[in-house]
């Protein structure tokens, strides 16, 4: 179990331009369409679902372990670990063969090493959430996305009272943010405060929303 230790602290200035949304889903409103996108971490592709459905990306990346049993909280199992990888893929059967969607099989950091630098216009994390698993993905998905473009970040918690389990989101986070110079632009908020946040490179001009 990972130890418990203050997060490093952020300055004013990386939270400046923060803004407090509903929920993740609010999120997609805020970040660009016809784009690039990858979504690091996909159980059963629903929140890919919405990707596609609100925001139309040229192209998603999706990348998972496809190595798991079907979330606990349904009530019923409609994947286990062995056929996990082949219901997303028939779940998006129709985009994969149009070449909307990607799937991407393997360890996450890894599967982003496979990208050049600078090529997603924003990136889902919802992988590892142990703190070193989330510092490399953070430190590929940096690398990878495009210098005006945004990282996206589920679970910004410190202590997940589901599992009784730390997380090291928000430790990996303000870390970037503070040696990497990135702010938080948007906080979404969850019911049980598993909150989502969205991080750019301090100076990007602002995204202009869909609802504007």
């Amino acid at each position: 179990m990972e130890e418990f230790v203050n997060p490093v602290k952020l300055d004013h200035k990386h939270l400046a331009n923060c803004v407090v949304l509903p929920d993740r889903y609010a999120i997609l409103n805020k970040l660009p369409s016809n784009a690039i996108v990858a979504e690091i971490g996909v159980l059963a592709g629903d929140f890919s679902e919405f990707i596609i459905r609100e925001t139309n990306p040229s192209q998603l990346v999706l990348i998972d372990t496809f190595n798991i049993d079907d979330w606990s909280g349904n009530e019923y199992k409609r994947f286990y670990a062995k056929n996990h990888f082949d219901f997303v893929n028939q779940r998006f059967k129709n985009d994969i063969d149009g070449g909307k969607v990607v799937l991407k099989r393997g360890f996450s950091w890894k599967m982003l090493k496979e990208f050049p630098d600078n090529y997603f216009d924003w990136i889902y994390l919802d992988a590892d959430h142990k703190y070193p698993g989330v510092s490399k993905d953070l430190s590929e998905a940096i690398r990878v996305v495009k210098s005006s473009g945004y990282i996206v970040l589920n679970d910004y918690i410190f202590y997940s009272h589901q599992e009784a389990f730390p997380y090291g989101v928000i430790h990996a986070v303000n870390e970037v943010c503070v040696n990497h110079d990135y702010e938080i632009i948007y906080l979404a908020l969850h019911p049980q405060m598993y909150c989502d946040v969205v991080i750019r490179q301090i100076g990007c001009d602002s995204i202009k929303s869909k609802e504007d």
